[in-house]
């Protein structure tokens, strides 16, 4: 069976967006401690 990238990226893709979500929010409750 071979892996395309494009299989890779879309396999991935959930998970990432998920950290990237994660680490968004956590950036934003710093921002409103620091800045509130």
């Amino acid at each position: 069976v071979k892996i395309t990238p494009e299989q890779v990226a879309t396999d991935q893709s959930p998970r990432l967006a998920k950290r990237l979500g994660w680490t968004a929010l956590a950036l934003a409750i710093v921002a409103a401690i620091l800045f509130g």
